[in-house]
């Protein structure tokens, strides 16, 4: 059986949950600081209608369903950076010499080429 996203669970079991939630109470449940929302939302990574709404009185609320989403895509994100890191970082380690620090960890190389300590700087 195939897995089921959060919506079609939802659907499944009968359940209607409080989807958009005022921002001071979202605060509350999901220890998501005002400050901190308010700068996702000025520097428009949570996007009006996906995660965010505006109520007719200017309340802002915020979608749990739009707020998974966006924290999976943002994990997704992190860990193709990371992906492309490590295969950057293991074919410098196999092609050329030098030191390599990836998170932490250091490669004896023995020189890595300019070329490469761009590639890696640029993904970090």
């Amino acid at each position: 059986m195939a897995a089921l996203g959060i919506d079609e669970y939802l659907q499944s079991i009968s359940f209607v949950p409080m989807i958009w939630l005022p921002k001071q109470e979202f605060s509350k449940r999901f220890g998501v600081s005002i400050p901190a929302i308010d700068g996702k939302i000025r520097d428009e990574k949570w996007k009006l209608g996906e995660v965010i709404m505006r109520d007719p009185d200017g309340k802002t609320h915020i979608s749990v369903i739009g707020y998974q989403k966006w924290v999976e895509s943002e994990w997704r994100k992190s860990e193709e950076k990371e992906a492309q890191f490590q295969r950057i970082a293991e074919s410098s380690y196999y092609s050329s010499g030098g030191t390599i620090q990836s998170k932490g960890q250091t490669k004896n190389t023995g020189g890595a080429s300019k070329q490469v300590k761009r590639r890696l700087k640029s993904v970090s």
